[in-house]
């Protein structure tokens, strides 16, 4: 269960990248995300840890892609300034981060059918989407819970 932390890694480092970037435009702070998920990511995926999931096995070149999408999630929330509307703050983190399991449940279900290791086995959807719900929330947290805690020294 320890290595589902390393997904607080991955929102990290991309708040690290809003801070070396929060005086650019829009575009590179967007780019900037992106960039800082997907490197956060491929340094994961070299670990030697594996991700505990129950009835499906989540590739280690995932973990790239999910540092992508978070990035582009987190950016484009941040290019339309949704961390800093009052009702909306706290919202959001849930929002992004169910967003984010379902992109990541989706492409899992997607990869586990037509690959032929779950043809004749029942693919359990429930596990799938929980796991992916930990996984959306974890990263997502790691970039709103320090953005919240530095905020007044950010903005």
């Amino acid at each position: 269960m320890a290595a589902y932390l390393l997904f607080l890694l991955i929102g990290m480092v991309q708040f690290a990248a809003f801070v070396f970037l929060k005086e650019r435009n829009g575009g590179i702070r967007w780019f900037g995300h992106a960039a800082a998920g997907l490197l956060a990511g491929f340094f994961v995926a070299l670990l030697p840890v594996r991700i505990p999931t129950q009835g499906f096995i989540l590739p280690q070149l995932g973990l790239p892609l999910i540092g992508l999408l978070s990035g582009l999630m987190t950016g484009a929330a941040d290019r339309v300034k949704l961390f800093q509307r009052e009702i909306l703050q706290f919202f959001i983190t849930p929002g992004l981060g169910f967003l984010l399991a379902m992109l990541l449940a989706s492409g899992v279900v997607l990869c586990l059918r037509p690959g032929g290791r779950e043809v004749n086995a029942r693919i359990d959807v429930l596990a799938i989407g929980l796991t992916c719900l930990l996984i959306g929330f974890m990263t997502i947290f790691g970039y709103s819970f320090p953005r919240r805690w530095f905020k007044r020294y950010l903005e």
